[in-house]
C-alpha cells in the first residue's frame, strides 16, 4: 500500500497570511492571532484522503504552532492542567462554525489540524484531529481518536473521573470537541452506551 504519512511538512517558500480565531467563554472573550503558510494551506487541500493516523499525526506549521503557544500562554498560565486542556477543548468547540464535508467541499474531506485553523468551518473529524494536536504539542498527553459510525471525539490518558474508554486495558477519559461547552469527561448522550468502531492512536515524538 502507498505511504501517504505527512509526519514532517514539506519546505515550501513562504507566503505567509494571518487570521484571529476568536471565541466567548462563560462572558469572556478570547482572541487567538495565528500566522501560516498560504503555500502549505494550497498543498493540503489537494492531499489525497488517507487513513485517520495520517491527519491525526501531520504536525502543525512552526510559526502557527509558535503563536498558539504565545496566545495560549497568556490564558492558561498558572492553571491547573485540568483547566488548561478545557480551555483548549473549549477553544477547538467554539473558535469555528460546524458544517459537514459534503457542505463544505461538496466530498468527504478530512482536514489536517493547520487546515482547521484556516478554515472557518470543520466538522467533529477535523476538530478531533486538531485537538488532538493541541494536545500532543503543548501537554505531551496520550491522546487518541475515537471513531464512532457516525462521529469523531477523542479521549486522553488521564486521571480524571467521567466518561471514558479503555484502549489496551488503559483507561482514556472523554474530551469531545465537537460537544459545544462539554468539557473533560462529557461524552454526547448518544454515545455514552455505544462502542468505538476505532481508536487512532496519536503517535509521541
Amino acid at each position: 500500500p502507498l505511504d501517504l504519512s505527512l509526519e514532517t511538512l514539506p519546505d515550501f517558500k513562504e507566503n505567509l497570511e494571518s487570521k484571529t480565531l476568536s471565541f466567548s467563554q462563560f462572558g469572556n472573550s478570547y482572541h487567538i492571532p495565528i500566522t501560516y503558510n498560504k503555500n502549505l494551506i494550497d498543498f493540503m487541500a489537494s492531499y489525497p484522503q488517507a487513513d485517520y493516523e495520517t491527519f491525526f499525526n501531520a504536525p502543525l506549521e512552526k510559526s502557527t504552532l509558535s503563536d498558539l503557544s504565545i496566545a495560549f500562554k497568556e490564558h492558561i498560565s498558572g492553571k491547573k492542567a485540568s483547566e488548561a486542556i478545557n480551555f483548549m477543548l473549549h477553544f477547538v468547540q467554539n473558535a469555528f462554525v460546524y458544517q459537514q464535508d459534503n457542505e463544505q467541499f461538496a466530498r468527504e474531506k478530512v482536514m489536517f489540524a493547520q487546515e482547521t485553523l484556516y478554515y472557518d468551518k470543520s466538522d467533529c473529524e477535523d476538530r478531533a484531529v486538531l485537538f488532538s494536536s493541541l494536545i500532543k504539542e503543548f501537554f505531551g498527553i496520550n491522546v487518541v481518536g475515537v471513531k464512532y459510525k457516525d462521529h469523531m471525539a477523542t479521549a486522553l490518558y488521564i486521571p480524571l473521573e467521567g466518561d471514558s474508554v479503555s484502549v489496551k486495558s488503559k483507561k482514556f477519559v472523554i474530551a469531545d470537541p465537537t460537544y459545544v461547552n462539554a468539557t473533560l469527561g462529557m461524552s454526547m448522550p448518544k454515545y455514552r452506551a455505544i462502542k468505538p468502531v476505532e481508536y487512532i492512536v496519536v503517535k509521541q515524538d
